[in-house]
């Protein structure tokens, strides 16, 4: 799989779009998520279960993940949620 962006321009781009557009980031994080989603979902036609792991850190990649777990049970998957942190918050 070949990348987009590397993580250093992927962030570049989120700090234009909220500090020169105005974007909120929770909107980017919502966009992410639901694209995701989409993408998933495809592939998930083509199965008979739809039973999906979503692992999430912390940080907005971790919120991009429970995005993705949101969508993807409202279309009917099963989903399991597993959140990683070096400490409790």
């Amino acid at each position: 799989m070949r990348k987009a962006f590397s993580a250093p321009q992927a962030q570049e781009i989120d700090r234009i779009a909220i500090q020169e557009f105005g974007m909120a980031s929770c909107v980017l994080m919502e966009q992410a998520g639901r694209l995701t989603a989409q993408e998933i979902l495809k592939i998930l036609k083509k199965k008979k279960g739809k039973s999906v792991c979503v692992f999430c850190g912390t940080g907005n990649n971790g919120g991009d993940g429970f995005v993705v777990a949101r969508y993807l049970f409202n279309h009917g998957a099963q989903v399991k949620v597993f959140w990683s942190a070096s400490q409790a918050i």
